[in-house]
């Protein structure tokens, strides 16, 4: 990653691209998320997250050898949370629009923790948003509670 004071590191590009499907072919959402396959770098790159977030996930995944990227994803999701004010995330009943700030009202970040302005328009992130959240929330949260990365109370 390159890192400049004041920026968000520049992932490195990973691999072949996805080949575009041909009904989002010109559609900015199909660039902005088949750029990015993982859901931390399509969140990151739309704003969503902010570059500790990602951090954090990936450090506290490595630890454990966890690679599924929905549990990265919780894990980030988890570690953003009180950075904008929140306690918990709801992995059952989060929504896009939790995400984008659509039904409260997030604090403004401090500037050294800002991502800066998002790169696509709302429309956009919401679709990147959508796309990078498993549709099966039930499948998801058990996946995140098996994860080596979570622990019950009393373990």
């Amino acid at each position: 990653m390159t890192r400049t004071p004041g920026r968000r590191p520049t992932p490195r590009p990973q691999g072949a691209a996805r080949a575009p499907s041909p009904t989002l072919a010109t559609s900015p959402v199909a660039t902005l998320a088949d750029a990015h396959d993982d859901p931390l770098e399509a969140l990151l790159a739309c704003g969503v997250l902010a570059a500790i977030d990602a951090l954090a996930a990936r450090t506290a995944g490595e630890l454990v050898h966890e690679t599924d990227p929905q549990v990265l994803l919780a894990a980030a999701l988890a570690v953003r949370a009180p950075r904008i004010g929140h306690v918990l995330v709801d992995l059952a009943a989060l929504e896009p629009g939790d995400l984008l700030g659509e039904d409260d009202d997030e604090p403004d970040l401090p500037a050294e923790l800002d991502a800066g302005a998002p790169p696509a328009d709302a429309a956009t992130r919401r679709a990147v948003v959508e796309r990078a959240l498993p549709r099966d929330r039930a499948s998801w949260r058990a996946r995140v509670a098996a994860s080596p990365l979570v622990r019950a109370p009393g373990d």
